[in-house]
Order: C-alpha cells, then structure tokens, then sequence
C-alpha cells in the first residue's frame, strides 16, 4: 500500500518547520523539505497539477530519494544542536533515511497553496485522491507577519510586494487562514487546520497522528510535544498593530465566530 502524502498549506514562517520536525520523530514518517523546482510541471511526479493515485506514487517514490539528500529536513533550522527535536532524534535513535513508511509530509506550503489557489478544480481533483491529505498550522497572525518581513518571504505572497505593509500582509494571511477553514468545513477527510496555542493539547496530537495516518506509538507524543512548545514567541506588538490585527480579524470572520474566536485567543498571551 503507497504512503499516505500529506502537504503543508499556508505562509511561509507559520510552524510549517516545527510541525514537520514534530511528525518527523515518529518512526512511520519521512519528511520532504521544500524542493518543489524537482517536482513542479514535471511530468509523471507532480500530482499537483496531475492529480491521480498513480502520480502520487510516482512522486512519493521519487520524493524519498530526495529527502534522503537535500531534502532532508534535518539539514533545517529545527534540528539546530541543543534544540528538542534534534535531542529527540539522536535519544530515539531515528533513521535518517527511511522508506518503510506510513506518511510522506511534504513541507513547501506557500507555492504549494499558491498553485491550489489559482488553478481551478485541483482541490476538488485532490480531494478525490484518499492518499493525499492537507494540515495547516496556524501561528500566531501578527508573529508570522513579522517574521515574513525579516526572512524576507513577503513578495512571494500573491499580489503582495517586498515594500508591502504589515497591514497588506495580515489580510493576506487571515485570507488563506479562511480559505484553508473553508475547505476544511467542506471537506474533513482531506484538510486539518489547527492553531498555535492549542500545540501543548496531547488531544490534538493524536488527532494530527489519526489524520495524517500515523500508526499509534507509545513515544512519539510526548516527544513531539516537547518540540511544539519549544518555541516561545520573541516578538513584541504594539497596541496599534494589535488593535488593527483585531479590526481585520472581526471584520473578515464577523461570519465565522469560532474561527474568529481562535483568532484573537493569543492575544491573552501576547500581551504588550
């Protein structure tokens, strides 16, 4: 039976690396770390634009040799020496390398979703593909803002500009924050989205595992949620940028309560 390939959506700079480095401490899974020139409109690997279970295999074939090289994720910032997952990984004694697996995770979420956005009937064609599913993590809005603007990601946003405001580049990730909730209301077999402060819930690990078809295992969980609480927020947000954070949020998801609710939650948290 092919692997399971389950894709990150969303910006860049949103817990895509923690999150695969949490996944990538169960033994089932192996993680594919960005590489999408290798697989983008390549023909019989990329299941993006040709969705079909035969593609799907075809590409996780081709992305395990890659994520045994430069794809590995363990050449990312998240396996830095004294960080947790890198502790993990050396304490459980993973293999590097890994073919015998339940789950491929592929981590190249924002040109990902950017094609997904902008070729109509691909989500609706993936979605019919049982071996493909989709996870978005969803930081802490403003956190991710900053962080775009120092690593400097922000033009690759659709329709967004290297000198576009904090504001442009908040409505532009609340817009693919609700449209990931959306697709996940319409289909919850494919898409999961889950939030920053809810990473300490061991609930909503063995919900991710579930999900993503991860075998259960008696270390993992608290393995990776060590790695999923490691990472404190270092940024610091004025009230003005909060307040029009809050103006945007309400404004956008006036519809959407729960969504909107989660939201603003880590504002409790993210006191100035």
């Amino acid at each position: 039976m092919s692997p399971r390939v389950c894709v990150l959506l969303g910006p860049y700079r949103n817990l895509t690396t923690l999150t695969s480095a949490a996944l990538f401490l169960h033994p089932r899974c192996q993680v594919l770390n960005h590489q999408a020139s290798q697989f983008f409109d390549h023909a019989g690997i990329d299941f993006i634009a040709q969705p079909s279970a035969a593609h799907v295999a075809a590409f996780v074939k081709q992305a395990l040799v890659v994520a045994a090289a430069e794809g590995s994720l363990l050449e990312s910032h998240a396996f830095r020496e004294s960080l947790p997952a890198l502790d993990a990984f050396r304490r459980l004694r993973l293999a590097r390398v890994r073919t015998d697996i339940d789950v491929l995770l592929w981590k190249e979420s924002l040109r990902v979703t950017n094609r997904l956005r902008h070729a109509p009937g691909l989500v609706e064609a993936l979605t019919a593909i049982p071996e493909v599913r989709f996870l978005m993590p969803v930081r802490f809005p403003l956190d991710c803002a900053r962080s775009n603007f120092r690593s400097g990601h922000v033009h690759l946003f659709h329709g967004l500009y290297r000198d576009s405001s904090l504001r442009e580049l908040l409505d532009a990730i609340l817009d693919l924050v609700g449209w990931f909730d959306a697709l996940a209301l319409r289909h919850p077999q494919s898409f999961l989205q889950f939030h920053e402060h809810e990473l300490a819930d061991p609930e909503l690990l063995k919900r991710i595992g579930c999900f993503s078809g991860l075998p259960p295992e008696t270390v993992w969980p608290r393995a990776a949620i060590d790695v999923f609480c490691s990472r404190p927020s270092t940024y610091h947000h004025t009230t003005r940028d909060r307040r029009m954070y809050v103006g945007l949020v309400e404004e956008r998801f006036a519809n959407a309560p729960s969504l909107r609710d989660r939201l603003v939650a880590p504002l409790v948290t993210h006191a100035a």
